[in-house]
């Protein structure tokens, strides 16, 4: 799967966190959130959280 490079501006980076909050809530044992689609997004995007 190739992953895309993003350059995001602060306001978009805060949607990012958020972003991966709901990939991480998928891992847990009992999700409150169930996104799947969190995931194909955040798989997708080449994103430096550094």
């Amino acid at each position: 799967m190739n992953k895309t490079k993003v350059h995001l501006g602060i306001i978009q980076e805060t949607l990012v966190i958020l972003l991966w909050a709901r990939v991480y809530e998928l891992q847990v044992a009992d999700p409150i959130i169930v996104d799947p689609k969190s995931s194909e997004i955040l798989a997708t995007n080449a994103y430096e959280f550094d």
